[in-house]
C-alpha cells in the first residue's frame, strides 16, 4: 500500500512541469495572436492607417514650385513658378510687380495647361542644365508619355530632390502612373534606369547584389535606381539605410546614383468578404492546428509591411487619378495604341486632344476622332461602374485595364476582320511596329464588333449576372448621351440592354464558329 501511494505521488512534479510549459506556450501564443490581430508591429492597424489618411494628399495642395532655368554651362538664366492653382501668385504679388517680372522672363502667370509636350520637355532639360542641354538634340525626345500640369509638377518636384540627393518615396494607387513617370524622367534626363520589382520573397542579399551590379554597370555615368513597391517585402531596415543613409552593407552609394522608391498605400478594405481571398496566413504551434492568430495585413487593400519612421517622413502621397485626369490618360492611351492609318508617328500622344465630342462631319480625321471619343466614353463608364459595384474601391481598375483593352481591341479587330475576309484593317509601321487602324465608314461594322467584344472580355465577363444587366444598361445610357451630343456615333447602335446582350452572345458565337476546329 505504501509503495502504491509513492508511485501515485511520484509523477506529480513532472505533471506540474509539463502543465507550466503548456500554460507558458499558450500564453505566448495568445500574446502573439493579440499582437497580430490588433497591430502592425507595435502600432494598431487602424492607427497606422489613420496616420497615412491624415497625410496631405497630392490633390489637397496647390504645390507651388519655383523652377530656376539654367543654360548648358549651369548658369541661371530665368525662373518660373508653377502651381496647380493658376492664380496662385495673385494672392501674394500685385499686378504691377508681376508685369515687371514678366518683362525679365519671370513668367509667373503662364497657363501651363496649354504648354505643348516639346516645350515641357525643354523645361525639364533647362531645370537640369549643363550636360543634359549639351547632349539633347530633340531627336530622342520621348513622345509616348502624356504630360499634364499635374504630372509635370510631380516630375519637377522629383527632379529637384534628385539634384540634391534627397530621399524620394512615391505612394499611390496601383496603375496611377508612378512607374511610367519614373521611366519618362530617366529618358528625359538621360539617366540609365535600373529597376527592381520588390515582392514578398525577396531578400536583403538580392537587393544588395542588384545594387552592386547596377552601380558597377553604370561606369560613372548617371544612374537612376528604382525600387518598385518597397513595402511588399520585409526588408525595411535595408531600405532605410539605402534610401536615407545612402549606404548598404559597408558600401557608400556614389553621388552619381539617384534613388527613387515607390510604395503601395495603407488603406483598409471596404469589404470584409475579400479578406480571405487568395492565400490565407495561419500560425501553427507545434502539432496543433491554426492557433487563432490572424494576419493583420489581410485587413489592408494591399499586403504591405510597415514603413520605418524615417521613411514615413519622406513619403509623398500621389493618391489616385481623378476622373478628369483618368479621362485624359484614356484618350491619350487610345491615340497612342490605336493611331489612325494616315498618321506617320505618335507625336499626338503627348498632346491632350479629342476629349470633347467632335463635331459632325464625314472626313477621315473626324471619323477617327469620333471613334476615339466613343471608345473613351465607354471605357470611362466601364471603369466607373466596376468601381461602383466594388464599394467605390479605386484599385480594382486602373490604367493597366485601359492599356489591356486597347491591346485586346487590336487583337479582335485584326483576327475577327480576317475571318470576315477583310485584309486591310491596319498596317505595321517599320519605325515603331504600331498597328494603324483604318477608320472609315466601310470599317464601322468591324470596329463595332471589336469594340463590343473588348468590353465584353475586359469588363462584362468579370461581373456577376445581376451586375452584367446593370452594366449593359449603363453602356446604353452612355451611348444615348453621346448620340445627343454627336449623331456620328449612331453606328454603334447600343439601343437597349436586351439588344446589347444579344449582340454580345451572337458576336461571341460568330467569332468562335469561324475559328479553326479542334
Amino acid at each position: 500500500q505504501l509503495a502504491r501511494s509513492m508511485s501515485d505521488i511520484a509523477p506529480q512534479p513532472l505533471t506540474r512541469q509539463r502543465s507550466r510549459l503548456a500554460e507558458t506556450s499558450e500564453a505566448v501564443a495568445a500574446a502573439d495572436a493579440q499582437a497580430e490581430t490588433t497591430g502592425v508591429g507595435r502600432i494598431g492597424v487602424g492607427s497606422y492607417v489613420d496616420r497615412f489618411d491624415k497625410m496631405p494628399s497630392w490633390e489637397s495642395c496647390v504645390h507651388p514650385v519655383a523652377m530656376f532655368k539654367k543654360n548648358e554651362y549651369g548658369m541661371i538664366i530665368g525662373c518660373n513658378i508653377m502651381s496647380l492653382q493658376r492664380d496662385f501668385m495673385g494672392n501674394f504679388i500685385d499686378r504691377n510687380l508681376q508685369n515687371s517680372l514678366n518683362l525679365n522672363d519671370l513668367k509667373l502667370e503662364k497657363d501651363w495647361s496649354k504648354v505643348p509636350h516639346s516645350e515641357a520637355v525643354v523645361l525639364v532639360h533647362q531645370i537640369e542644365g549643363g550636360e543634359v542641354l549639351k547632349k539633347n538634340t530633340g531627336s530622342n525626345e520621348p513622345t509616348d508619355y502624356v504630360l499634364t500640369v499635374d504630372n509635370l509638377l510631380k516630375i519637377i518636384s522629383i527632379q529637384q530632390r534628385l539634384q540634391f540627393r534627397l530621399p524620394v518615396i512615391l505612394m499611390g494607387e496601383t496603375g496611377c502612373g508612378k512607374t511610367a513617370l519614373v521611366r519618362f524622367l530617366a529618358r528625359t534626363l538621360d539617366f540609365k534606369l535600373e529597376t527592381l520589382d520588390i515582392h514578398g520573397g525577396i531578400t536583403d542579399q538580392t537587393i544588395m547584389d542588384f545594387l552592386d551590379k547596377a552601380i558597377a554597370g553604370s561606369t560613372g555615368a548617371r544612374l537612376l535606381v528604382f525600387f518598385d513597391e518597397i513595402n511588399a517585402a520585409n526588408c525595411m531596415a535595408l531600405f532605410k539605410t539605402v534610401i536615407i543613409d545612402r549606404v548598404y552593407g559597408n558600401k557608400q552609394i556614389p553621388d552619381h546614383v539617384g534613388i527613387i522608391s515607390c510604395c503601395n498605400p495603407y488603406r483598409l478594405r471596404k469589404s470584409h468578404e475579400l479578406e480571405d481571398v487568395a492565400l490565407v496566413f495561419q500560425h501553427h504551434v507545434g502539432d496543433q492546428a491554426a492557433s487563432g492568430i490572424t494576419d493583420p495585413m489581410k485587413k489592408l487593400v494591399y499586403r504591405v509591411h510597415p514603413l520605418p519612421e524615417s521613411l514615413i517622413d519622406v513619403v509623398s502621397d500621389f493618391g489616385s487619378l481623378s476622373e478628369k485626369s483618368e479621362e485624359i490618360y484614356i484618350n491619350a492611351i487610345l491615340r497612342k495604341e490605336l493611331p489612325k492609318k494616315e498618321d506617320s508617328g505618335v507625336e499626338g500622344a503627348g498632346v491632350v486632344a479629342g476629349l470633347s465630342a467632335p463635331t459632325d462631319g464625314s472626313d477621315a480625321a473626324n471619323e477617327y476622332d469620333t471613334f476615339v471619343y466613343a471608345f473613351k466614353e465607354l471605357l470611362c463608364q466601364s471603369q466607373t461602374y466596376v468601381r461602383e459595384v466594388n464599394g467605390d474601391e479605386r484599385s480594382v481598375v486602373s490604367m493597366r485595364d485601359i492599356a489591356r483593352a486597347a491591346r485586346v481591341f487590336k487583337w479582335f479587330l485584326t483576327y475577327y476582320s480576317k475571318l470576315r475576309g477583310v485584309s486591310a484593317v491596319g498596317v505595321s509601321d517599320d519605325k515603331d511596329g504600331a498597328m494603324r487602324i483604318n477608320v472609315s465608314s466601310s470599317m464601322r461594322p468591324h470596329l463595332r464588333t471589336a469594340l463590343i467584344l473588348t468590353l465584353g472580355y475586359c469588363y462584362h465577363s468579370r461581373l456577376d449576372r445581376d451586375q452584367r444587366t446593370f452594366y449593359r444598361e449603363k453602356l446604353c445610357q452612355t451611348w444615348n448621351r453621346m448620340k445627343t451630343e454627336n449623331s456620328a456615333v449612331e453606328w454603334l447602335k447600343l439601343d437597349s440592354i436586351q439588344e446589347l446582350e444579344r449582340m454580345l452572345i451572337d458576336t461571341q458565337l460568330e467569332f468562335v464558329s469561324q475559328g479553326p476546329s479542334g
